[in-house]
């Protein structure tokens, strides 16, 4: 049977309800039944409202993912979460609707430009700390054979080796399956979002992976102003991340006009889906490649952090 082709907008402007209902209807349309399959092909934006619309189409039908970003491929095809964003805030919308399988092309990381690639790496980085220290490894040797190819006027931003996807994908599969509904252990994966929602809730300016890698230099700061995680850990942690600043867009600094005051940050992190009866909890790196969950943190420690910390990052 020949299949019909959707097109809806790509990036975080597709998780919205227009989309959302935009996709339900071209299903109605073109009279999808319980034994259609929605094939999604796009980033990780669109496999979250793609997957949505899967799952409430006739109370749920397959849906197939096809990543076409580094970020899709390392993390957000993957683990069965698809949301929108409703009433300013992220992923508030959403239900969990596993996908039946999945095609890579790794080809297709060939179209991606730069800060493409950045948003895919910041979510590899993050599996490496929360949960494979081979994986880091692995990563700062490709880094730095890398860095010694090139001059800082002509380098730009490498793609990763199938081998490293493979790895950082292990690690969230792994994960996943313990933990399908993030009861517990999945919630490490949350590790530097939880203020990279807010961030973005806030403020347009944000790349997803630009959120995220801010949000785990903060976090990073946090586990180790609550003794989480020793000097030499977290010194080791931020000297990885900081690869990464050369790509982040922000040179030397972050512009004043970007990291939010608390006062607005404070609010959408009280949205946050880990709030547990009114208390904000945080999932922080203990050493390299384990976390802990669940965290709670004095309000007022987490906003003196955060008001010293966003005058200089990094």
């Amino acid at each position: 049977m020949p299949g019909q082709l959707c097109v809806v907008k790509a990036g975080e402007e597709a998780k919205s309800w227009d989309s959302l209902s935009s996709i339900l209807e071209f299903l109605l349309m073109h009279k999808a039944d319980q034994q259609s399959v929605l094939v999604v092909v796009g980033g990780g934006a669109l496999s979250d409202v793609g997957g949505l619309a899967a799952a409430l189409f006739k109370r749920g039908i397959r849906w197939v993912t096809v990543p076409t970003t580094l970020l899709a491929m390392v993390d957000a095809s993957w683990g069965g979460k698809t949301a929108i964003n409703f009433g300013g805030v992220k992923n508030s919308v959403g239900v969990y609707h596993w996908p039946s399988h999945g095609i890579y092309d790794l080809n297709m990381l060939q179209t991606l430009n730069e800060r493409q690639r950045f948003d895919g790496w910041v979510e590899m980085f993050k599996h490496a700390i929360i949960g494979d220290p081979t994986l880091l490894d692995a990563i700062k040797a490709y880094w730095t054979e890398y860095d010694a190819s090139g001059t800082e006027s002509t380098r730009i931003m490498p793609l990763p080796t199938q081998a490293l996807i493979e790895s950082a994908l292990r690690v969230k599969i792994r994960i996943v399956q313990e933990d399908p509904f993030e009861k517990d252990l999945r919630r490490l994966l949350n590790y530097g979002h939880t203020l990279a929602h807010a961030l973005e809730s806030c403020s347009t300016l944000f790349t997803h992976g630009q959120a995220v890698w801010l949000g785990m230099l903060f976090e990073l700061q946090l586990a180790a102003k609550c003794d989480l995680l020793a000097e030499n850990e977290a010194r080791l942690i931020f000297e990885f991340l900081s690869l990464l600043t050369p790509f982040s867009g922000y040179a030397d600094v972050v512009p004043s006009n970007v990291l939010t005051e608390w006062n607005r940050i404070g609010g959408f992190l009280e949205q946050d889906k880990k709030v547990r009866f009114g208390q904000i909890t945080w999932s922080l790196p203990v050493m390299v490649g384990h976390g802990q969950v669940g965290v709670e943190i004095d309000t007022q420690t987490v906003k003196k952090l955060y008001e010293i910390w966003s005058l200089n990052p990094f």
